[in-house]
């Protein structure tokens, strides 16, 4: 690989880091939102949705970790 797309991967981890911390603060909130909600809401539509969303939020944050790694091996 060249310096050129070297470099330009290199501003691509660090967009995807940015957007990555973005992900993770969401992650934050939901995960917080969740784990203080009324136990008779935990049970509910409200509650599995939230705690689906939690979960769907982290598999993202595992593919940002993925996208990460792949593009960081192929730069070196």
């Amino acid at each position: 690989m060249n310096n050129t797309r070297r470099k330009e991967i290199e501003k691509i981890l660090t967009r995807l880091g940015d957007l990555k911390t973005d992900v993770e603060t969401i992650y934050g909130e939901e995960e917080e939102y969740f784990e203080n909600m009324p136990e008779n809401l935990v049970a509910s539509d409200k509650g599995e949705r939230a705690e689906e969303v939690v979960g769907l939020i982290d598999g993202a944050i595992m593919a940002f970790d993925e996208i990460e790694d792949a593009l960081t091996e192929a730069a070196n």
